[in-house]
């Protein structure tokens, strides 16, 4: 007895695949990996320019022009690191630098930076750098 796939197996490869856009033969093509250089470079700039701010991922994805689950899927194959961990290395950064040229307090250095207490921000420090404000300084004097 014949059955439907029986019949249906004399039908070559070019048959089967006729009328798909993609074909297992042929290699998919993709996108370059990561967001546009333009597009990574308007992100960083806005991210820089609003530190001290309480920024979203659709803050950060408005600005690089793309759609909030795209951009955290490309800013990470681009950076290496999600945005939101991107975003509190440069605040990390910014504030390794007001503290060793700055006249500024922790306190005073915190709020600026969008931690929402010395506390917060000593703890974020101290995790991401492996000591406090206050060492870090004392280790560069």
């Amino acid at each position: 007895m014949s059955t439907y796939l029986d019949n249906e197996t004399s039908l070559n490869h070019a048959d089967l695949t006729q009328g798909l856009l993609w074909t297992p033969s042929e290699p998919a093509v993709h996108a370059s990996p990561g967001l546009s250089a333009a597009a990574l470079k308007r992100a960083r700039t806005f991210m820089e320019a609003n530190l001290g701010e309480s920024l979203t991922l659709d803050d950060l994805a408005s600005a690089a022009g793309v759609s909030r689950f795209h951009f955290a899927r490309l800013f990470r194959v681009s950076t290496g690191s999600s945005p939101m961990n991107y975003l509190m290395q440069q605040r990390i950064a910014r504030a390794q630098l007001l503290l060793l040229h700055g006249d500024r307090s922790v306190c005073d250095i915190a709020a600026a930076l969008g931690f929402c207490d010395q506390s917060h921000f000593s703890r974020t420090f101290r995790r991401m750098t492996g000591q406090t404000p206050r060492e870090f300084v004392r280790s560069r004097e």
